[in-house]
């Protein structure tokens, strides 16, 4: 009974590399096999696989002597038949590790490896492979070799794993966009972030803080990360690398950040009542800003605007403040809300003429104004009041309000002070009430005999424009144009008028037209000397009917009916 142990050489002839035997007679031994042949030469066939014959090259026996039962038997004793082939030892040569990049796994890539030991003819195939001594990123790390072989003689081999050189592995670039709020330094917290290139399922949820090449707001468009201190995830900064350039291209290579400008608020501002000035422009003042980093410069110009132009109580103020200052880009500014102030109405001064009407309530003929603000204008006024409806107060009357009917002014924008005041300017206040005049119709006027005087008689006559209720009298009146007899004298009326109310209004002479003084009927009884002639020098005479104190003392000649 035999068993064998031997190593794979493509041949079922062996060379044992141990061996056992049962059944040896009379104290004869087997100390050496220099061969064996068994029935199958591969690996393959163990557990099978048995001894054909031997060559023994040491001991007391001679195989001439004794037979092997050839057929495979475990079973201990004289017709055991065992033959063990152990697969053949490769070695490698030649193999290079190469540095890489963190992945985050034990691989690394070796190649350039050749097996030493495969016999002339068999198919045996290497694939190459190793684990770093680390998973992350290191120098000089140890790599231990887990190459494989394959290939339909493989079965027949085993295989040394090569010693390995040491090898790199660097940090694997990661790609980030960052954003975060000015700080005044390149160190920041980010608000929000993006991360591209983060290898074998391994995150960052969240950065404590981060550093930039730039701190300031307008940087931004190619300030970029120069580091950062992760807080949340798997990843650690340690076997990642950014590249320190501004990138805006997806990748691992991309790298922005946007520095967002801090904001800043107000506060103890208050806004000032004002006159209307036809802007919406606000005065505020007394704010200060909060939240400037201690070494900036930043100004705060406080302004408002009213919520109308227009004057009124309690209007809406809206702050329009705005920064300025060396460090002003680095800050947006929060509004203050400034609740609500008033515009007055600015003070108009005027002046006013109209003519009487029996009312306080007039229509201007003629107007001035001062104050009028922003370029408005008015440029007609519909009506005004005043304090008294009178002439006889011109000197002291005043406006106490008006109705603009043309132009851009709003009277709602202004006051008129209500107090006689001639002194130009906005305060200035007086109203002029003109007689209204009155005109006459109807009137008549008579002929008339020579009396000595240019006096007509004129009847008829009524006025026209009295206001209902006033009480105004006319006396007509007239005068011939002369005193003499005559026919188709212009007559120019000369009536007056009188009464409670006159002093209210002007009278408009009628025009009358022409009328005739015949001549006066003059009594005369002469006494003249015969001169054969009928012109006579009266020696005496006599005369009834002068009128007007009129006298005749002397009488030159006389024409008389007979010498």
């Amino acid at each position: 009974g035999i068993t064998i142990t031997g190593t794979y050489a493509k041949s079922t002839t062996i060379t044992p590399t141990a061996f056992t035997t049962n059944g040896l007679v009379n104290s004869e031994t087997i100390t050496a096999i220099s061969s064996a042949t068994v029935n199958n030469a591969n690996v393959a066939g163990n557990g099978t696989n048995y001894v054909t014959g031997i060559t023994i090259s040491g001991g007391t026996a001679s195989m001439s002597n004794y037979a092997i039962t050839t057929a495979y038997n475990a079973t201990s004793g004289t017709t055991q038949n065992t033959a063990t082939i152990n697969a053949k030892a490769l070695t490698v040569t030649g193999s290079t590790v190469a540095n890489r990049a963190y992945d985050g796994t034990y691989a690394a890539t070796v190649t350039g490896g050749s097996l030493v030991g495969v016999i002339s003819g068999d198919t045996v195939t290497l694939t190459q492979a190793g684990n770093f001594g680390q998973t992350g990123v290191g120098n000089a790390i140890a790599v231990t070799a887990n190459d494989s072989i394959a290939g339909t003689s493989a079965g027949n081999y085993s295989l040394t794993q090569p010693t390995l050189a040491s090898a790199n592995i660097t940090k694997a670039a990661l790609g980030i966009t960052l954003t975060a709020t000015y700080g005044a330094s390149t160190t920041v917290t980010p608000t929000a972030f993006t991360t591209n290139g983060l290898v074998n399922s391994e995150t960052i949820t969240a950065i404590s803080s981060a550093t930039v090449n730039n701190a300031n707001v307008a940087g931004n468009g190619t300030n970029y990360v120069t580091g950062i201190t992760i807080s949340g995830g798997t990843a650690s900064m340690s076997n990642y690398a950014i590249t320190a350039a501004y990138n805006t291209t997806a990748g691992t290579t991309q790298n922005t950040a946007t520095i967002n400008q801090l904001g800043l608020t107000v506060t103890g501002s208050t806004v000032a009542n004002k006159n209307y000035d036809g802007s919406r422009t606000a005065s505020v003042t007394g704010g200060s800003l909060v939240g400037v980093i201690s070494g900036d410069t930043v100004t705060l110009t406080q302004a408002g605007t009213f919520s109308q132009a227009g004057a009124g109580n309690g209007l809406t103020v809206t702050a329009t403040d705005t920064l300025g200052g060396g460090s002003a880009g680095n800050y947006s500014l929060t509004q203050p809300t400034l609740g609500t102030a008033n515009i007055a109405k600015a003070a108009l001064g005027i002046t006013i003429a109209g003519t009487y009407n029996g009312s306080t309530s007039i229509t201007p003929t003629a107007f001035t104004t001062n104050g009028l603000v922003n370029s408005e204008t008015i440029t007609a006024i519909s009506s005004a009041t005043v304090n008294s409806a009178n002439v006889a107060d011109n000197g002291t009357n005043y406006v106490t309000g008006i109705t603009i009917s043309g132009g851009t002014a709003l009277m709602n924008n202004y006051a008129i002070t209500a107090a006689y005041n001639t002194t130009a300017g906005t305060t200035q206040n007086t109203a002029t009430i003109n007689a209204k005049a009155l005109t006459v119709t109807g009137s008549t006027v008579a002929n008339k005999n020579y009396d000595g005087t240019r006096t007509a008689t004129v009847t008829g006559g009524s006025l026209v424009g009295v206001v209902s209720g006033d009480t105004v009298s006319l006396t007509q009146a007239a005068t011939f144009s002369q005193a003499g007899a005559g026919n188709g004298l212009t007559v120019t009326a000369a009536d007056t008028i009188d009464g409670a109310s006159v002093g209210n209004y002007s009278l408009t002479q009628p025009t009358l037209g022409t009328a005739n003084i015949a001549k006066a009927a003059l009594g005369i009884t002469i006494t003249g000397t015969y001169a054969k002639s009928t012109t006579i020098t009266p020696t005496a005479f006599t005369t009834n009917g002068l009128v007007n104190s009129e006298t005749i003392t002397a009488i030159s000649s006389a024409t008389v009916n007979n010498a």
